[in-house]
């Protein structure tokens, strides 16, 4: 039955005719028996699809002061399809965030004005009224905190992200984007299914790596390594005299004294973290990146080629580094790929071959996005030569582009375009985390402006998607002809 987890249009259809069966016949998607049963099999497949590719995410966490629940089922899709569904899983299972409930029941009492009526069946907030300076209770009302629900809300896209089953994780964000639509309608928010944490600051004297002397790929030894220890290649420095380090190469032994590269130093805690990043668990995976990370941005700043072995230090970089060439640079900057208008498919390929020539590593992220948009072509459109979307069209508009006009077409379309804008934005972010340090103002409030800080942040990009879903949604209401 895999073969139905590879069929795009197959998944939206039945997620189509599970949902249109929940607005026409009942708003708690209680099927009754003389419902169409074609509807009641379809909601019951594609629940059954959730069950099947075995969801691994779940609303508990291990951090008590963020997100619990009393509850042990994981999300199916029926409780996603409206919001009383949602709702009503919440409370059922008890969900809360920071020990505060997201979801008051009509019958129950917010604890102030920050829990807003909600009726969840035309996805709308409603206006209330004090009676003696109290508030009265409006029949099948839920009463929300957007602030926690967001929170909640943003918790689930984290666990879909990281979901390792491809097909799982498509489904899923699929169906995580259409809920998140309705609270954004309801509550004037920007949420997407690509929210990403903040990094938690790591504490300055945790430890990464105990280090054996001589310096060896694993093992441990006496030599504690800290976060202030990597912060800048002078505190790397500073350890490795202070604890008097050494290094073997070819059966010589390297120290403080003798001949010191650095390189080499770099080169042997870069195979270490390396190592340590591969293997490690749930609780290590953040200090374990960091580690790797920090030996990575030393050696830049000391113009070291890593290379996983001993490298001397040289201000020639080797062919998988990053070539800052200043002619390229600036027609990058010229060719900054997200436009408020359309999607241009000629700027975004511009922008992508030339940072090709700089970042060679980057090549499976930007041949991705080439794949994209020649794919978007062959497959969507109707005229595949056309090199630009505008943005600012309605649905019928849109559909009109098409090989095959019909709103069946219309979600698999709008997908394959923002696959292309988020694969850009993957290639425009290692841009500007590789380059960060020699960007000057004005030229980091441009990149800064195509994607945000952050991929929450207001940016040409959030505009570009937002802009897309609502191209898609008013197909839900008034479909194309």
């Amino acid at each position: 039955m895999s073969f139905i987890y590879d069929d795009d249009k197959l998944i939206l259809d039945l997620l189509k005719s599970a949902i249109d069966h929940e607005y026409k016949f009942n708003k708690k998607a209680q099927v009754a028996a003389e419902v169409n049963v074609e509807y009641h099999n379809f909601l019951n497949l594609s629940s059954k699809l959730v069950d099947h590719i075995k969801l691994q995410y779940s609303p508990q966490t291990k951090d008590p002061n963020v997100v619990k629940s009393d509850g042990k089922m994981g999300l199916h899709v029926s409780d996603m399809n409206t919001l009383g569904n949602f709702f009503d899983y919440i409370l059922k299972n008890n969900i809360t965030v920071g020990e505060q409930a997201i979801v008051y029941s009509e019958n129950q009492n917010p604890k102030d004005r920050s829990w807003l009526p909600v009726d969840a069946e035309s996805a709308r907030l409603l206006l209330e009224t004090l009676q003696d300076g109290k508030r009265e209770s409006i029949k099948g009302t839920y009463y929300v905190n957007k602030t926690l629900l967001s929170t909640y809300l943003n918790k689930l896209s984290t666990q879909i992200n990281n979901e390792n089953d491809q097909d799982t994780k498509r489904f899923m964000r699929f169906t995580l984007s259409e809920l998140m639509e309705k609270v954004n309608n309801v509550f004037t928010l920007r949420l997407t299914p690509d929210y990403k944490p903040p990094e938690p600051k790591l504490s300055d004297e945790l430890t990464l790596d105990m280090v054996a002397n001589p310096i060896t790929p694993n093992g441990n030894g006496p030599a504690k390594l800290t976060v202030k220890d990597v912060k800048s290649d002078l505190t790397l420095n500073a350890w490795i005299r202070n604890n008097n380090m050494t290094l073997k190469v070819n059966d010589k032994l390297i120290n403080i004294n003798e001949s010191y590269d650095k390189c080499a130093f770099i080169n042997a805690l870069y195979v270490r973290a390396h190592n340590k990043s591969n293997s490690a668990s749930q609780e290590t995976t953040q200090a374990a990146s960091y580690y790797l990370k920090m030996i990575v941005e030393i050696a830049k700043t000391i113009s070291c080629s890593i290379n996983g072995g001993v490298a001397n230090q040289s201000t020639n970089q080797s062919t998988n580094q990053p070539i800052i060439n200043t002619v390229i640079m600036s027609q990058i900057f010229q060719t900054l790929p997200f436009i408020v208008s359309s999607i241009d498919f000629n700027r975004i390929e511009t922008f992508l071959n030339l940072v090709l020539k700089i970042i060679p590593s980057a090549s499976v992220h930007i041949n991705a996005a080439l794949d994209a948009i020649k794919s978007f072509g062959s497959k969507h459109l109707k005229i595949p030569g056309t090199r630009s979307i505008s943005l600012n069209i309605n649905t019928p508009q849109f559909v009109s582009l098409l090989i095959e006009p019909s709103v069946e077409k219309l979600y698999p379309a709008i997908t394959a375009l923002n696959n292309i804008i988020d694969k850009t934005r993957d290639v425009l972010d290692q841009f500007y985390s590789t380059f960060r340090e020699n960007i000057v103002e004005p030229y980091k409030t441009q990149i800064e402006g195509q994607i945000g800080s952050a991929r929450t942040s207001n940016s040409i990009y959030n505009q570009n998607f937002n802009n897309l879903i609502d191209i898609r949604g008013t197909a839900v209401i008034r479909p194309a002809k």
